[in-house]
This record gives C-alpha cells, structure tokens and sequence, in this order.
C-alpha cells in the first residue's frame, strides 16, 4: 500500500488512537494541505511576445549563430522594449 508497510501504518493509527483515549490527543489528525506557491511564470503581451519570437528567429537565419541572453537583451533594446528589458535584471 503506498510503498510503506502495511504494519508501519498499523502501528501509527493504533498510537494515535491511544494518543486520543489517553488524552493526549483531541482527535485523528490528517495529512496537512500543501501550500500553494505563485507560479514562476511571468506574462507578456503578445506584442513583445512576436518580437522577441522574430528576434529569435533572425538569430538562426539572418545572423547564422545561436541566441544569447545577452544578444537577445541588445536587439530588445534596438526595438526600445524597456518592459521587457526589465526581465533581465543582470544585464
């Protein structure tokens, strides 16, 4: 069951219900709720979402080389997207 010994389990309901009749316990307890995390993901207009599509694109064709962080922040600048520029804090 669940890739634990079924005894192991066993073994914790049967102290818990101890726990409970000796009153150290008030009751069962249940596996607590995981938290919810904000999602990493940011969102961009689909605007600067073509631009950034088309800067990759001519990277490969035009320019015959692999994109960089680096290179890609430059030709954002060229086409004076500052609300994307602000995703690359190091730069």
């Amino acid at each position: 069951m669940y890739g634990i010994n079924d005894f192991i389990i066993f073994r914790d309901i049967v102290k818990e219900a101890d726990d409970v009749r000796l009153g150290a316990a008030s009751g069962f307890s249940s596996p607590s709720k995981k938290r919810k995390r904000p999602s990493p993901k940011i969102s961009i207009p689909e605007r600067e979402t073509e631009v950034i599509r088309t800067i990759v694109y001519n990277f490969y064709v035009t320019e015959k080389r692999s994109p960089t962080l680096k290179g890609i922040y430059d030709k954002i600048k060229e086409y004076d997207l500052m609300e994307v520029c602000q995703l690359f804090p190091r730069y």
